[in-house]
Formats: C-alpha cells, sequence, structure tokens
C-alpha cells in the first residue's frame, strides 16, 4: 500500500483513502489544478459574472419599464444597467468571500 504526505498536515496517508484521519482533508494531494485555476476559482468567477449580469440586466429591465419616451428608455436603460453592474460586482465579491 502506497503512502503519501498530507497535503495540509503532512502525516502519512494512504493514497486510496478518501479522507486523512488525522485532519479530515479530502484533498490529500493538494487542490485539485486545472492550467493554472483552482475548481474553486472557476466557481468563483462563475458566481461574480452570474451576479453582475442579473443585476445588470434587472436594471436595465427597471430602466425600460419606468422611462416614458424613446431617447428616456434608452438612457434610463443604459444608466440602471451600468448601476447594476455597479452594484454585482461587490455583491459577487461578497458572495465568494462568505461562501463555505
Amino acid at each position: 500500500m502506497k503512502l503519501i504526505a498530507c497535503h495540509d498536515c503532512g502525516n502519512p496517508v494512504s493514497l486510496s483513502a478518501r479522507q486523512c484521519p488525522t485532519c479530515g482533508s479530502k484533498d490529500l494531494a493538494g487542490p485539485y489544478r486545472s492550467g493554472r485555476k483552482h475548481r474553486v476559482e472557476y466557481r468563483n468567477d462563475r458566481n461574480l459574472a452570474a451576479t453582475s449580469l442579473s443585476l445588470g440586466l434587472l436594471g436595465a429591465c427597471y430602466g425600460f419599464a419606468t422611462s416614458a419616451s424613446t431617447i428616456g428608455a434608452i438612457l434610463a436603460t443604459l444608466g440602471y444597467a451600468l448601476a447594476g453592474l455597479t452594484l454585482g460586482v461587490p455583491i459577487g465579491f461578497m458572495i465568494n468571500v462568505l461562501r463555505n
């Protein structure tokens, strides 16, 4: 049976173990790497983009629905979309930071 050192605590662990018996780590050989980013970083990027785009789209819909004229609709749509994007980035960042 081949043993490796746990990435988190350094204690020897069987390569076929599901988690480290000492510290409970599930990434025995270290975090999964795909290219240069971890899986968590890809999920963080997706959350940030989804939050920003959702709030930008919501702002654009609100701007279009509340305007009376054609030019006002265009300006309000762009303005509220920009406001939604401006709010979406910090909110998406906070979701990524506070997520377990």
